[in-house]
């Protein structure tokens, strides 16, 4: 195959100069190379900067002006043609000064020879080659790091960031110039495990060795505004001059974790909604029959008497199994919602008035004017509402308001919390200033049967927020809560609105 052509310039203002160096070029390689000579100052600037030249040999001395100016004009208008500076006579200040503007080498013409030529015009364009090379691994690097979804973080040998891409920003919130040189452990970590950090990191700067390297694992994070949620963190050690750094690449697993969440408590509720299928409807034609004697028994029993008295409560405890049976049937697949669009503003205002006099509290509700209409089954809506209301009043003995705030929602595709498909919503907000839940019972709030309440009545039987879980899920909304003890509760419900406003 035919070795392209090398091409040259070459600057310098004599021009017996120029034809020793061509001459020295054309006999010192096997290489074809095309020689081009300028003299010029200005001329010689607009040579280098077309591009075209694979190397440039240029004279130091350029009569007024000299080689090291042309060199830095060059530079500055982004030549990147190497350039091997020759001189009369060596000068360490000038050779240090040549190197320093970017030049590739500096020649002295009086220890000039072929030999000497033809290896620095090749270290020249070699070492080109190696820091364009160098340049576009960079280029792909940084393209990798800056597009990643995981956060990739670098940690050097005292455990401060080094490396920090935009999704680690996108993340943890901080910016680049904000995270580096930081400690990690401080950063982002919470305060419980900056010991076991400081412990671990110590027997990897020694042996580049721990638990975490080669595997995955998970951590409790902190955000920049202080929430606190779950990474994923892969992490390898990297030998850099013989010190141990850590790389790390980080994933944000808040969504995962909430949809597997979603889908264990989603497969809670198919076990129920098959053991409650199956008995409700069972259930409901015998305690209709229980009734049914109830009442006739009341019939012959005589007013007043103990009898009476018993039958009464009997039919009363009646009402109250029939009760929990309804609920059974809204866990249940069979109790589809019967759909109609209507206001929630005045369709919550009426339950929560309700729900104050029987509990003997108060409430204030706040809602947007242009509140879009819902589509929603009342009767089932009413027991949501009346469960999350029933226990924000019981989380207040002393007394208290529940403010209720209603307004449109909209959702993109990235819903980092209730998992919903995008689109327009009503927002409720339920808020209370109770007692509050502890953090480690708050996961399982909408579990069947849990309940922080005494047991062994209906009231602690913990089927009221599962029930409202279940009818809010069927309705194709989400219900998410937020609490801290001793602060209060804060419960979010989003329902679907209708898309046709005009609808009535």
């Amino acid at each position: 195959m035919t070795e392209p052509t090398i091409h040259v310039l070459v600057v310098d203002d004599d021009e017996d100069d120029f034809i020793l160096v061509r001459d020295m070029i054309a006999e010192g390689s096997e290489a074809t190379f095309a020689v081009d000579w300028v003299s010029d100052y200005g001329a010689a600037l607009e040579r280098l900067c077309l591009g075209v030249y694979d190397i440039c040999l240029m004279d130091y001395y350029l009569g007024e002006k000299s080689g090291l100016k042309l060199l830095r004009a060059a530079r500055e208008r982004g030549c990147k043609t190497p350039v091997i500076m020759l001189t009369g006579q060596g000068n360490r200040d000038v050779d240090m000064a040549a190197m320093e503007a970017g030049a590739a080498d500096y020649l002295d013409k009086s220890h000039l020879s072929e030999n000497i030529l033809e290896r620095a015009i090749r270290y020249a364009m070699e070492r080109k080659q190696a820091e364009e090379a160098l340049k576009e691994s960079e280029e792909r690097l940084r393209a990798i790091t800056d597009t990643a979804g995981d956060a990739i973080i670098l940690l050097d040998e005292e455990g401060r960031i080094s490396f920090w891409n935009p999704a680690a920003t996108k993340i943890f919130g901080y910016t680049r110039d904000e995270a580096m040189g930081q400690d990690l452990h401080t950063l982002f970590a919470p305060k419980e495990n900056h010991a076991a950090f400081v412990t671990w990191f110590r027997k990897f700067q020694e042996t580049g060795k721990g638990p975490a390297i080669g595997n995955t694992l998970e951590f409790e994070a902190i955000r920049k505004d202080g929430e606190q949620f779950p990474i994923e963190v892969s992490i390898a050690a990297i030998d850099f001059g013989g010190k141990w750094h850590a790389v790390g690449i980080v994933r944000d697993i808040s969504k995962r974790k909430r949809m597997e969440q979603v889908l264990v408590r989603t497969k809670k509720f198919e076990s129920l909604s098959i053991l409650s299928g199956g008995i409700a409807h069972d259930y409901n034609n015998i305690l209709s029959a229980v009734m049914g004697n109830i009442d006739l028994a009341m019939m012959d029993a005589q007013p007043g008497s103990r009898l009476q008295v018993h039958l009464k409560q009997a039919r009363k405890a009646s009402l109250e199994a029939a009760k929990l049976t309804k609920r059974f049937l809204h866990m249940s697949k069979g109790s589809a919602p019967f759909m109609r669009p209507a206001s929630l503003e005045k369709f919550i205002s009426k339950t929560a008035a309700r729900c104050a006099e029987t509990c003997k509290g108060r409430f204030k509700i706040e809602f947007s004017e242009d509140l879009r209409l819902a589509e929603f089954d009342g009767e089932q809506m009413d027991t949501v509402f009346m469960n999350i209301l029933i226990n924000a009043y019981e989380s207040m003995p002393q007394g208290g308001t529940v403010g209720i705030i209603i307004q449109n929602a909209e959702l993109g595709r990235e819903n980092a919390v209730f998992d919903l498909e995008p689109g327009r919503y009503v927002k409720i907000t339920i808020k209370d200033r109770g007692a509050g839940i502890p953090k480690e019972n708050l996961a399982r709030v909408f579990d069947p049967y849990f309940s922080t309440k005494e047991m062994g009545s209906q009231k602690g039987m913990g089927l009221g927020l599962t029930t409202a879980y279940a009818i809010v899920r069927n309705h194709k909304g989400g219900m998410g809560m937020k609490s801290e003890a001793g602060v209060g509760t804060t419960v979010t419900v989003l329902i679907p609105a209708v898309q046709d406003q005009n609808k009535t």
